[in-house]
């Protein structure tokens, strides 16, 4: 008897403490900030090992006569970045694992002389995030997502098979034929496109709609799509 009690309060001691040190582990790992830094013309590319992105700061011009230098003047390095271009990142890339945002005067415009290179700068970190809601349908079938007043915001979207339970009516699906799936990006970047900031999407379930670049994953395999969103306010977004 007390050597069960010895043995239960050691247990729950080494419990707490890998509770404290996976804690400590997580709130050093949340409190990290990345920044990089493209040239004009160039893509940056934002990701979160673990978390999602919460971008912090956007720059689109030049104050620097370091970066991506190429031979402006020194009274053209005081080239400021378009107004809202922080927000315009914040909107393509906040609640996602990973984005990609091109560095040119089409997505942000340019407070700049043309003939200026100019040079993006963002800084994120990795944020816990909200709790994301997640829905999936079967291949031939039709998969809703509705917000009502809010807004779709797509976290990350798979089409194929992971699962050996789930669309598998007629038991035709094995655990060695259970994984077979499109390329996440190529997939989320679809569902993107059809859903992103609405209030209700319909997608239907199908090799041309949600793979129409790449060839079916498994022929002859019963798939689904399987799609984690958020639903936000405006103040969210």
């Amino acid at each position: 008897m007390i050597f069960s009690r010895i043995y239960f309060m050691m247990v729950t001691i080494l419990l707490e403490v890998h509770s404290i040190v996976d804690h400590r582990e997580k709130t050093a790992f949340f409190s990290k900030t990345y920044t990089k830094t493209v040239c004009e013309n160039e893509v940056v590319e934002l990701k979160c090992a673990e978390g999602m992105i919460e971008v912090i700061d956007a720059y689109f011009g030049r104050i620097s006569a370091k970066k991506c230098y190429d031979g402006p003047s020194a009274d053209e390095f005081d080239c400021p970045s378009p107004e809202g271009s922080t927000h315009k990142v914040q909107i393509e890339c906040n609640y996602k694992r990973a984005c990609s945002i091109p560095a040119n005067i089409y997505f942000f415009t340019s407070g700049c002389e043309m003939n200026v290179s100019k040079y993006l700068d963002v800084t994120w970190t990795c944020v816990e995030g909200p709790p994301y809601f997640n829905r999936y349908a079967c291949e031939h079938k039709e998969l809703e997502i509705n917000c009502k007043k809010k807004f779709i915001k797509i976290y990350e979207a798979f089409y194929g098979r992971t699962d050996v339970f789930k669309c598998n009516e007629k038991a035709n699906v094995t655990v060695d034929t259970n994984t077979c799936l499109s390329k996440v990006a190529k997939t989320t970047f679809e569902v993107v496109k059809r859903c992103e900031d609405r209030h209700h999407c319909k997608l239907k379930v199908e090799n041309d709609v949600i793979d129409s670049c790449c060839d079916d994953p498994c022929p002859g395999i019963p798939k689904f799509l399987d799609v984690n969103y958020f639903c936000l306010s405006s103040d969210e977004l």
